[in-house]
């Protein structure tokens, strides 16, 4: 009898979960599926068990991706983890690779692409779709243009962006990522002058002119 392959989806919408369980249930034979609703409950889980493949949404209201990437791998070192989200590709998926992740994925793929990403990590290897491939083939061919002002942040200092970007205040960001407030407001000032805006409306936008937000 083959090994049982164990699957944790880690989304706070239910309809992903329900859907992603149908699609693997429909794709593989003898498997295991845990679904959970955030970051937090993901440790949960790691904590009592291993896993063969985590598919991970990069936006989760508990858990800043930066932060529980380095938890995951805590637990397990050899976790394989999918980054399945809607987040762009141009800028998050070249830092979360440099974390060893194992692939990135738009939840806009198509099944037969889902299904692919999912076969090569389990087989081993890494999956870069090919929408990424082309930016990183663009980069190379580019490498004489201007820096993308988003990839000279530090992993703390992007961490710190992706919630100013969603309207956090400095309290809140300070009790989600456990900083102290003026630790949040030097980074908030570190990731202005980096980024050479001025307040949160022009970050927005500059964000928006790298497709960091959609």
């Amino acid at each position: 009898m083959s090994k049982k392959i164990k699957f944790l989806v880690v989304d706070d919408h239910p309809i992903i979960g329900v859907a992603m369980v149908l699609f693997l249930n429909n794709n593989f034979r003898n498997i295991e599926i845990t679904t959970v609703g955030g970051g937090k409950d993901a440790l949960k889980a790691l904590s009592n068990q291993k896993f063969d493949l985590i598919i991970l949404d990069a936006n989760l209201p508990d858990s800043n991706i930066l932060s529980l990437i380095p938890n995951i791998f805590s637990h397990d070192a050899g976790t394989k983890i999918l980054i399945f989200t809607m987040f762009p590709e141009n800028v998050l998926a070249r830092r979360l690779f440099s974390m060893n992740i194992s692939g990135f994925l738009s939840k806009n793929a198509h099944d037969d692409e889902i299904l692919k990403a999912i076969k090569t990590i389990l087989n081993g290897g890494k999956y870069i779709s090919r929408d990424f491939s082309d930016i990183l083939i663009s980069d190379f061919l580019c490498s004489n243009q201007s820096v993308n002002p988003f990839e000279e942040l530090s992993h703390r200092e992007y961490q710190i962006m992706l919630e100013m970007l969603q309207g956090k205040t400095a309290k809140e960001i300070s009790n989600k990522l456990h900083l102290h407030n003026s630790s949040v407001s030097t980074y908030r000032q570190r990731v202005y002058e980096k980024v050479r805006v001025d307040n949160n409306i022009d970050l927005f936008k500059k964000a928006q002119l790298f497709g960091i937000l959609d």
